[in-house]
């Protein structure tokens, strides 16, 4: 893993009731399988997605919430235009997050996507995130401050366009509101 940026150390405040240590926030190009398989604790399906059978596109970065050099928590980053009402839209893409069995539910996950909309929110030109994930977890996505969109939303696979199985979420990053209008990825989910 080559870290490209690194972030300053984090407060205890910024990290939930994890117990203060020496919290780095790097962020890569790089995210090999035995890093992902390692993060997973060994879970062949951490996400729990496999059942839906899709094909997912790789990030271009990622952020990992690092403590005391091991890593904790991921997630993924990509920059794609899609079209939402006949309009094109720019939109930074999260995907991809997972943090470590052992780790959960101590706020490791939600500064690793808090960076990567601070990293979103340094691009003048992105005013929207976008993500997919399971019904089971998208209560903790709008805590974050994601909202639900209600229109379909269609996605490429190898063999066809589909509409997405998944929930769809938006947050806005600056003063606009997300467009309505059926969103149309024309490339495969993240």
């Amino acid at each position: 893993m080559r870290a490209i940026g690194l972030g300053r150390a984090a407060t205890p405040l910024e990290i939930g009731d994890v117990k203060p240590g020496r919290i780095e926030i790097r962020i890569t190009e790089s995210y090999s399988s035995t890093d992902r398989l390692d993060l997973a604790g060994g879970e062949s399906d951490p996400a729990q997605t496999a059942s839906y059978n899709l094909t997912w596109q790789p990030k271009t970065l990622h952020v990992f919430v690092v403590e005391d050099g091991v890593t904790v928590s991921h997630a993924g980053i990509v920059e794609r235009t899609v079209t939402v009402g006949g309009d094109l839209v720019l939109v930074f893409g999260i995907g991809g997050v997972l943090t470590r069995p052992d780790c959960r539910g101590k706020g490791f996950g939600q500064m690793a996507v808090q960076r990567a909309e601070e990293h979103a929110r340094r691009h003048e030109n992105v005013n929207f995130g976008l993500l997919f994930c399971r019904d089971a977890v998208r209560p903790w996505y709008e805590r974050l401050g994601w909202s639900p969109i209600a229109e379909p939303v269609w996605i490429d696979q190898p063999e066809e366009t589909i509409q997405a199985p998944l929930a769809v979420m938006a947050k806005c990053f600056g003063r606009e509101r997300w467009p309505a209008g059926t969103v149309r990825l024309g490339c495969l989910p993240w």
